[in-house]
């Protein structure tokens, strides 16, 4: 949220009141409006009770925006993966309580304009989970080996906006996949994990993350 972004609230004259919430950032722009109009004006702790709701339900966009436009400053570039390739360290806080039993890879897809394939490699029997977030950091798909096996698969993630951007959509997903998973944000964050068997499996889950495509 940038400081200049508020939640307004105020009375436009007897018998009338308006909520205005307007927020604006690189990703997120929101403004909306609600007016009441009563015998009796709508007291300001109600008033503060609503603009403290709004704010309360909209704060995980502007968090994930946050993180993405913070993330994509270090790793430059959206659409494709960024690997770590070893353990992280004590000290590592880009991801809450991390596995030390997994390797990670990380990506913001952008779903604004056109729909991605993501292609993932056989396993061979190694479990691996790609932890797809949207913007209101709600998990909607978790593909990995515990759901496709771990046979060589792919997906397609899609953004769907209205029935019109439905059927160009549809015209851009190739027939030769079947797994299409809607994401309710344009934007995605996708935080993958494949099974690492100590420092000395290194080599080989590398080889497996460089075989993960967009």
């Amino acid at each position: 949220l940038n400081p200049g972004d508020v939640v307004r609230a105020s009375s436009q004259g007897i018998g009338e009141v308006s909520l205005r919430l307007e927020c604006q950032s690189p990703s997120i722009s929101l403004s909306s409006t609600l007016s009441l109009s009563n015998k009796s004006l709508i007291s300001t702790k109600k008033l503060e009770n609503i603009a403290t709701e709004a704010f309360v339900y909209l704060y995980p966009l502007v968090m994930m925006d946050v993180t993405r436009i913070e993330q994509l400053k270090k790793i430059r570039f959206i659409n494709d993966w960024r690997h770590s390739r070893s353990y992280p360290p004590g000290h590592f806080k880009l991801i809450v309580r991390p596995n030390f039993d997994t390797l990670y890879s990380v990506m913001w897809l952008d779903l604004s304009d056109c729909n991605m394939l993501i292609k993932v490699p056989n396993t061979n029997g190694r479990y691996y989970c790609m932890h797809m977030m949207d913007m209101w950091t709600e998990s909607f798909a978790v593909p990995g080996s515990r759901t496709w096996g771990t046979e060589a698969n792919a997906c397609i993630l899609t953004y769907k906006r209205t029935a019109a951007d439905a059927n160009d959509d549809e015209k851009k997903i190739s027939s030769n996949c079947t797994n299409v998973i809607e994401s309710p944000t344009p934007y995605v964050w996708i935080i993958n994990r494949i099974q690492t068997n100590g420092e000395k499996d290194y080599a080989a889950v590398h080889t497996l993350q460089d075989r993960f495509s967009v």
